[in-house]
């Protein structure tokens, strides 16, 4: 599990802040095209914040900030990567067999003293934490989302629960390729029908 500290200076930052919210999209294409987007927003009047968060989104192929109603967004994206490429995104990826994954994303412990802890929990209860994954191709084996729309699975927390947030999701993808008995049984349908074809001409002739 990753860790991240706290400095004192930015609890107070936060506290100022009267809305910090942290919204994840992960797409699932396939196992060999995944999207994954991330948008956070805060008052603009504490924007520094994105400023700072902005330079360590390096592995993102776009990174824009917007203000809008008096709010700054910083929207981080990445597209068409494999499956395998999320580890660089702070998942982790098992590959349960040949079309099966299980992807769980492990939230960041707070090292911290259990005074400045107390003080992380009761600022930051306001603010949210959502990942919503959506699947496009696949099946979903198991899930622990706080809610299911469709094919849209939902994980909610907000900041002061962040070390219980463990959300994970397991996905089978359907064979692209034609198993070995579906190769014979076409082949074998081929040559019934080649064969029907040839005595008909012969009928004719």
């Amino acid at each position: 599990m990753r860790t991240v500290k706290f400095p004192i200076g930015a609890l107070f930052i936060l506290a100022l802040s009267s809305c910090f919210n942290m919204d994840s999209y992960l797409t699932i294409n396939g196992p060999d095209s995944v999207d994954y987007r991330v948008v956070i927003s805060t008052p603009k009047e504490t924007s520094f914040i994105i400023d700072a968060i902005k330079d360590s989104l390096v592995r993102f192929d776009r990174v824009e900030t917007a203000v809008k109603n008096d709010t700054t967004y910083l929207t981080a994206e990445v597209k068409g990567i494999p499956i395998d490429s999320l580890t660089e995104f702070g998942f982790r990826v098992e590959k349960v067999d040949e079309n099966t994954y299980r992807i769980r994303q492990e939230s960041s412990s707070s090292d911290t003293t259990e005074q400045t802890d107390m003080m992380l929990k009761s600022i930051l209860g306001q603010y949210r934490i959502t990942l919503t994954v959506e699947v496009k191709r696949g099946k979903v084996l198991e899930h622990n989302a706080n809610e299911v729309k469709g094919n849209l699975y939902i994980w909610k927390t907000t900041m002061d629960r962040a070390q219980l947030f463990s959300p994970s999701i397991t996905i089978k993808f359907r064979e692209n390729r034609i198993p070995p008995a579906g190769i014979l049984l076409t082949l074998s349908l081929l040559i019934l029908v080649i064969g029907a074809v040839i005595l008909l001409l012969r009928r004719r002739t």
